[in-house]
């Protein structure tokens, strides 16, 4: 592709751009939902009372995560992260996202399953208290992802290696 002006260069690399950020999205929505499934669904073992009883989750939470529609200004290209509770089921008789006495947690399950399990017979996310049975340890899931991201060059290294597709 030639470019002859600085119009031509500004939808060149606005095109670049969106294609980078699709790919480097995907990825980090990957590594998102990698990390929700090692430290919240499987670290410590199945939790013993996922819905039902029956020892499974739904994977509600793990699917609430998507990115909005790529926004443009007239200098910049954005993406935003959202998590959506609004797809996921609750059914406080089964606990599933929520309790009888807790109420419907779905909104603030993104900041409850951020906090890990204390070890002390209680839980930090305050919706099944004081019975270490009804909880299970966790990490937290999205202090990892942005640490894997940002603090170790994660994204960087992903913009790196999209960036250099087109050189």
């Amino acid at each position: 592709m030639e470019i002859s002006n600085d119009v031509e260069l500004r939808v060149a690399l606005l095109l670049i751009s969106e294609e980078v950020i699709e790919k480097v999205s995907a990825k980090i929505l990957k590594k998102l939902q990698a990390n929700i499934k090692k430290y919240v669904y499987e670290y410590g073992g199945a939790n013993k009372v996922y819905y039902d009883g029956s020892g499974k989750p739904t994977f509600q939470f793990f699917e609430a995560w998507d990115w909005q529609s790529i926004k443009h200004t007239l200098s910049s290209v954005a993406r935003e992260l959202m998590y959506d509770p609004s797809g996921m089921d609750y059914d406080p008789e089964t606990w599933l996202h929520g309790s009888t006495f807790g109420g419907d947690a779905r909104a603030n399950l993104a900041d409850i399953l951020n906090k890990p399990f204390r070890g002390d017979g209680m839980r930090t996310s305050g919706l099944m208290m004081g019975n270490s049975y009804m909880s299970k340890k966790r990490k937290p899931y999205w202090d990892i992802t942005i640490d894997e991201l940002f603090d170790r060059d994660g994204i960087k290294k992903m913009i790196d290696i999209e960036l250099r597709k087109f050189i």
